[in-house]
């Protein structure tokens, strides 16, 4: 009896560890069996991407901004057939932005299938290549879609967006960042832009920092702040104006450090800045705004030059 005992025990204890190895290897992005290099050109930036040798750049391409700003002209990657006024017929949409990391808003942007009903499901740190960068999962709560995107902290940066598929698709687009090359001339390394609730402001060696516990701006409008973390910044000189504190991008750092010290309830009448969702920039130095919310809506790809 008890030797059957130890049989029985020994047999789970087997099933078990190669139902974690099992796991543990599912849990790990793999190359495709056969792959191949596609390189992609956006801007200055050269992206290079390990992809299974169907996938290639489509015919048609998402019809270009035409000078109303916000990304360069993404490129679809079909794994087959067309782009066809669609990016959800992409296996990867790849953009960017030149002047700053723009991790909060999928790439395709107004081009993807109408909809005034989205929102972000999931945040985190990833990478691009060996690059660190952001993770955000969207739901497009119109057609029930999730959609996943990996953007660089890179000045210019780069964006993959995948719309999720539960298959094969998902992890060649997850080999495909991990591997990813981001390479060109005058790349900066770091964060662009920040936010998040002001926690501390102080002054050290003649300069004034602010404390924030970063948040994540959801497609919804709403700030996502489940796993605070509070990260400084220096804030560089500017001459304030008589604006100040109405409007925090006309404060100096000093008058800044002023209105944080008034604390929650300025005698005043002013909005307190201490425990204030703010905004900061990163330009020739760190600079402090208001931070404006907005919600994400798609119109669809008209295939006509504008904004949607």
């Amino acid at each position: 009896m008890i030797r059957h005992r130890l049989r029985t025990t020994l047999a789970l204890l087997i099933t078990a560890a190669v139902s974690v190895g099992w796991s543990l290897t599912a849990a790990t992005p793999a190359a495709a069996n056969a792959t191949k290099q596609l390189a992609v050109q956006q801007g200055t930036v050269r992206l290079t991407l390990t992809v299974p040798s169907s996938w290639h750049v489509s015919a048609s391409s998402p019809t270009p901004q035409c000078g109303c700003g916000g990304d360069y002209n993404p490129v679809c990657i079909v794994a087959s057939g067309d782009y066809d006024l669609n990016p959800n017929n992409c296996v990867l949409v790849i953009g960017g932005n030149w002047g700053s990391a723009q991790p909060d808003e999928p790439v395709p942007g107004y081009r993807l299938p109408k909809c005034a009903d989205w929102t972000t499901t999931y945040e985190a740190h990833g990478h691009v290549g060996v690059r660190p960068g952001e993770y955000r999962i969207f739901l497009d709560r119109c057609h029930d879609r999730k959609s996943e995107q990996w953007t660089s902290l890179t000045t210019p940066s780069v964006s993959i967006w995948h719309p999720l598929s539960w298959g094969a698709d998902d992890a060649s687009a997850a080999y495909a960042v991990q591997t990813a090359v981001v390479a060109g001339h005058d790349i900066t390394q770091g964060r662009t832009s920040d936010m998040g609730y002001v926690r501390r402001m102080f002054r050290r060696d003649g300069h004034i920092y602010v404390a924030i516990d970063r948040v994540v701006m959801s497609l919804s409008g709403h700030l996502m702040n489940h796993d605070p973390a509070t990260y400084v910044h220096r804030l560089s000189w500017r001459k304030g104006s008589t604006n100040c504190p109405h409007f925090l991008s006309n404060c100096s750092p000093a008058e800044l450090l002023a209105q944080f010290h008034k604390g929650a309830q300025p005698a005043d009448g002013t909005r307190p800045l201490a425990g204030r969702a703010v905004a900061v920039y990163r330009y020739h130095g760190w600079s402090m705004n208001d931070l404006e919310r907005w919600a994400f809506a798609s119109t669809g790809d008209s295939g006509h030059c504008g904004c949607g």
